[in-house]
């Protein structure tokens, strides 16, 4: 019997990480003025949802696994947070690119997140972003 309990309550930890996630990346999105795209729209909510994410499983795999210290564990999620950033970056940059020439559009990465940049044209070939 302890191996089915076992699993609900991972399952139920999964779901709640889920749902607080889910809510955390809707508080984040700001809607910019005259950059109701489609385009823009899906940039941010990668950006919103990948960063949130990343600093949510920072703070899971800091307080879950036996590392020595609480030195250690900082160092881990640290570790993370730059990795999950700039994959991130790297998810958001495909989504938010020229559908023209298709060289990506200006993001940047901060310590708090990656932020979409919003433009109406391409920087590099002037096309207007759908």
């Amino acid at each position: 019997m302890k191996g089915g309990n076992t699993f609900w309550i991972i399952w139920g930890g999964v779901l709640v990480l889920w749902l607080v996630l889910r809510y955390f990346a809707k508080q984040r999105m700001h809607p910019v003025p005259g950059m109701e795209t489609e385009t823009y729209k899906k940039a941010q909510l990668y950006s919103v949802f990948g960063t949130t994410a990343t600093f949510m499983f920072a703070l899971v795999l800091a307080t879950i696994l036996p590392m020595q210290g609480f030195a250690g564990r900082v160092a881990l999620a640290v570790l993370f947070i730059f990795a999950g950033l700039q994959v991130t970056k790297a998810a958001v940059q495909k989504v938010w690119s020229c559908p023209v020439c298709g060289k990506p559009l200006p993001v940047q990465t901060g310590l708090l997140g990656v932020v979409v940049i919003p433009v109406q044209k391409c920087p590099h070939c002037g096309t207007r972003i759908p």
